[in-house]
């Protein structure tokens, strides 16, 4: 790439500091440099430059542009657990701000297949849960959520109502449940607390909530809300899924 004035000026501003700084860089990426600079970003090509976080010299413009130096510094840490190119797909749809080094596997794996839960090809099972297996995960939550809970019945929806009595008397029932109203939710979103990712949404009055383990999403829980809503998720939301 044909060096311009704008490099010129640069360079010539600190003139030993700037070329034992571009000592430094890789040749693949002088251009890219180059490019950075030329397009306006001259102090985020420098920082970029000084601190030796070359990968981010792959980074779109835009992200480049719309990040601080701070979190650009962030973006270029979490380059050890996933690609560049993954970690800018999560951006479309995450804060930078939601993701960490403990989410950012599993926050991929949603963003990655938005797309098939939207057309409603992900497999819909239990998982293991916290029982490590999904037969007994569905007995467990059963028994938690159903079988001996029922205080919280009763509400205007009441097709709904009479569904989840019959539910309270059959675990197999509720077993299937899940699965087979998965794909009817509304208000689905995507949340996490800084490690585990999710994604729940509401079948009239029932909850429903599942995360990946490894590389398949399973049904984490399943059970009755009277009022039809949980407010406590939405302050981890990090984007909604229509289904």
């Amino acid at each position: 790439m044909k060096r311009t004035y704008g490099y010129e000026a640069w360079v010539n501003h600190n003139k030993y500091y700037k070329l034992k700084l571009l000592s430094s860089l890789p040749p693949k990426l002088v251009d890219k440099f180059l490019l950075l600079l030329n397009s306006g970003l001259e102090a985020k090509a420098t920082m970029i430059l000084s601190k030796k976080l070359f990968n981010l010299f792959n980074l779109p413009h835009n992200i480049i542009k719309k990040y601080t130096n701070t979190e650009l510094i962030k973006i270029s840490s979490l380059e050890s657990i996933i690609s560049l190119s993954q970690i800018t797909l999560i951006l479309e749809y995450v804060d930078l701000q939601s993701i960490t080094k403990h989410n950012i596997v599993d926050l991929y794996k949603y963003v990655s297949n938005i797309d098939k839960f939207k057309k409603g090809e992900v497999p819909i099972s239990w998982g293991p849960g916290n029982n490590g297996c999904s037969h007994l995960n569905a007995v467990e939550h059963y028994k938690k959520h159903a079988k001996y809970n029922q205080n919280n019945i009763g509400t205007i929806y009441e097709t709904e109502y009479l569904e989840w009595e019959k539910i309270i008397e059959d675990g197999e029932l509720y077993s299937d449940y899940p699965i087979t109203h998965f794909y009817k939710m509304r208000d689905v979103i995507v949340h996490t607390n800084g490690r585990g990712v999710y994604l729940s949404g509401f079948y009239g009055c029932v909850f429903i909530v599942g995360r990946y383990n490894g590389d398949t999403f399973g049904i984490s829980s399943c059970y009755y809300v009277k009022s039809g809503r949980k407010l406590g998720r939405e302050i981890n939301k990090v984007f909604d899924i229509e289904l």
